[in-house]
C-alpha cells in the first residue's frame, strides 16, 4: 500500500514538486494499491494508523518520534512497540532497493487495541509492586525473579513487548505521567496527578534508604522527596564536568548568538570513571543505577540541553566529551 499526496504525483502548477518517475507509481502499482492522501492532512498519521491495524511494516526513514503526543495512555505505548518493531529505514544502492540491514521482520499480526493485550499481565503486576516507593533496584531483582531473564530490561521487553534502552525508559512507555521517579531516579512508584504535584516534607524520618517495611517494600525518608529525576542526575554531571549554567542555557538573542559563533567552541572532556568517583561522592549512588551505558548519559544531555553535544570516546578511553555549540 502507498500513501502519497496528490499534488506530488499531478501538479502543473508547481512541477518542481513532483516526485521522481512519477508517470511509473500508477503504471507499476495498481491503482486499488495506491492511497491520496488530502493535501492538508497529515500523511504519516494515515501510514501509522493503517500499519497498526493490519499489522503492516512502514517502509519509511521517517522516525515517527513526533506522532507519540498523538496517543493516550495504552495506546501510547502500543504505538512505541509498533514504533520499534514495524518501521523499516531504506536507500537505494546502484538503482536498487536495500532495506535496513538492523531491521528484523516481526512475526506479524496487528498491534492489540482492545484494553486485553499480551502485556497487560506484567503491566499489572509492575502496578502492584509500586503502589508503594520503592528503590529501583529492588525492583529490578523481582523483576527477574518473577519473570526470569537475564535483565529486567530484556524481561519486560520479551514477555510484555515493550521496547527501551533502560527500564526506566520502558517504566515510563508503560506508566507515562503516573511514574513518579524520585531520589535522582533510584526511586519510582505510581501516583495519580494530584499526587505528583505534591511535595513531601516533614521532620527527618529514622527509616534509612536501605530498610523495607513489613511486605518488603523499600522505604525512603519522608523528608526532602521533590520529584528530582534523571534532569536533576544530568545537571550534577555536568557540574562534575565544569560547565557552568550560563553556557547550558540557550542563547535567545540573535546578536549574542552572532557574537558566539564568532568564539571558538569550548570542548569539556572528562573520563567516564571519574565522573562516577565523584558523582558517588556527590550523592551516594552509582551512577551506572540511573544511566546503563555511557551513551545513555550522552542522549540525556542532548536531550535535555540544545546548546550541548556529548558524544563519547573509542574503548578504552571512555571520556564524555562535551561541546557548548553556542
Amino acid at each position: 500500500m502507498v500513501f502519497i499526496k496528490r499534488f506530488r504525483v499531478h501538479n502543473s502548477k508547481n512541477p518542481k514538486i513532483i516526485i521522481e518517475n512519477a508517470a511509473k507509481l500508477e503504471v507499476e502499482i495498481p491503482k486499488s494499491s495506491i492511497a491520496y492522501v488530502p493535501a492538508k492532512e497529515d500523511d504519516d498519521a494515515y501510514i501509522i494508523d493503517y500499519c497498526m491495524s493490519k499489522g503492516a511494516i512502514a517502509v519509511s526513514n521517517d522516525q515517527f518520534r513526533d506522532h507519540a503526543d498523538r496517543f493516550e495512555g495504552d495506546m501510547k505505548a502500543k504505538f512505541v512497540q509498533w514504533r520499534d518493531a514495524y518501521r523499516c529505514g531504506f536507500t537505494f544502492v546502484l538503482d536498487e532497493f536495500m532495506p535496513s540491514p538492523s531491521f528484523k521482520p516481526p512475526k506479524g499480526g496487528p498491534i492489540p487495541t482492545e484494553s486485553e493485550s499480551i502485556d497487560n499481565e506484567i503491566i499489572e503486576w509492575l502496578e502492584n509492586e509500586m503502589k508503594k516507593p520503592i528503590q529501583l533496584s529492588t525492583l529490578s531483582n523481582r523483576i527477574v525473579g518473577e519473570y526470569g531473564g537475564k535483565s529486567p530490561r530484556k524481561a519486560i521487553r520479551e514477555i510484555g513487548g515493550i521496547p527501551g534502552r533502560t527500564l526506566i525508559a520502558q517504566l515510563k512507555t508503560m506508566f507515562g505521567d503516573r511514574l513518579d521517579i524520585r531520589e535522582e531516579g533510584h526511586v519510582v512508584c505510581i501516583v495519580d496527578e494530584k499526587s505528583k504535584t505534591q511535595t513531601f516534607a516533614g521532620k527527618p524520618s529514622d527509616i534509612s534508604d536501605d530498610s523495607e517495611d513489613e511486605e518488603g517494600v523499600q522505604r525512603i525518608p519522608k523528608y526532602n522527596q521533590e520529584i528530582i529525576g534523571i534532569g536533576k542526575a544530568v545537571s550534577t554531571v555536568l557540574d562534575i564536568v565544569g560547565i557552568p549554567l550560563s553556557e547550558r542555557i540557550s542563547t535567545t538573542s540573535m546578536f549574542q548568538r552572532l557574537l558566539m559563533l564568532m568564539r571558538p567552541k569550548k570542548v569539556y572532556k572528562t573520563s567516564y570513571a571519574l565522573i562516577g568517583l565523584h558523582y558517588k561522592k556527590k550523592t551516594g549512588h552509582n551512577l551506572r543505577s540511573v544511566f546503563a551505558s555511557l551513551e545513555d548519559l550522552c542522549m540525556e544531555i542532548n536531550t535535555s540541553y540544545v546548546d550541548l553535544n556529548a558524544t563519547i570516546t573509542p574503548h578504552p578511553n571512555n571520556e564524555l566529551v562535551i561541546v557548548v555549540k553556542h
